[in-house]
């Protein structure tokens, strides 16, 4: 769960927070299926860790 999180983190870090980072992009950079990584990124969600929100073409991830 750390990589999940320090990957959002810089995410945020480099585009300030305004660009969120998609789950298909935590998926290649993490080697995680998204069976395995859903469960993180919902734990992550109910500690206010992270917010996800609706893109264009898919959900986005942004750091709280």
């Amino acid at each position: 769960m750390e990589k999940v999180l320090q990957l959002i983190q810089e995410n945020a870090r480099r585009t300030g927070n305004g660009s969120g980072i998609s789950t298909i992009r935590l998926q290649r950079e993490t080697g995680l299926t998204y069976k395995e990584l859903y469960p993180l990124l919902l734990e992550l969600i109910e500690t206010g860790k992270i917010i996800a929100r609706e893109g264009i073409n898919h959900n986005l991830l942004f750091l709280l």
